[in-house]
């Protein structure tokens, strides 16, 4: 606990460094089990599953600290993550952004996730889909991530439709 106040305190952490990894961990976690799931043990596949959403519930962790100890200029913190198109009157940028609200949800949506990835573990154990499983909690718990983080709309629709697209493969997933 107290290093984690050191790092913070210490500024070594960067804000929007990590503003990126919370949905980039789960996003990795589905990666790894949809392309590699088949060959790894089910061990491999509950630490990388609940692994990575844990991580990105310890980021958010260091994230509400850091942005409660020192509010940022406009009471938000954003991260441009690439320029997508340009026309005269139109400027789309990807960008992610945490504010008091977003950084609630994105609490909730990590905390909430990591518990239940870490239930499932055990709980889903005896399915021959373990992999598959795991793969679609990451999933969606990154697109969760993406519709509340997210600073536009093209954005948010895109995790608006990945929740969707999970909410289809977690319910027909028997």
């Amino acid at each position: 606990r107290s290093e984690i106040r050191n790092l913070v305190e210490s500024n070594i952490v960067d804000m929007n460094n990590l503003l990126a990894l919370i949905p980039v961990l789960p996003l990795a976690g589905f990666l790894i089990l949809s392309l590699a799931g088949k060959k790894l043990s089910k061990n491999a596949i509950a630490f990388i599953g609940a692994g990575s959403v844990s991580a990105a519930a310890v980021i958010a962790i260091i994230l509400g600290i850091q942005f409660m100890q020192s509010p940022p200029p406009g009471d938000s913190f954003a991260l441009a993550l690439w320029h997508w198109m340009s026309t005269e009157n139109l400027d789309v940028r990807i960008t992610l952004r945490i504010d008091a609200l977003s950084m609630v949800f994105v609490f909730i949506i990590t905390f909430v996730g990591a518990l239940i990835h870490i239930y499932s573990t055990a709980y889903m154990r005896h399915d021959r889909d373990y992999s598959r499983f795991f793969a679609s909690m990451n999933l969606f718990v990154c697109s969760m991530l993406i519709l509340v983080m997210a600073d536009d709309l093209v954005l948010m629709y895109l995790g608006w439709e990945g929740v969707g697209l999970c909410s289809y493969l977690l319910i027909g997933f028997w």
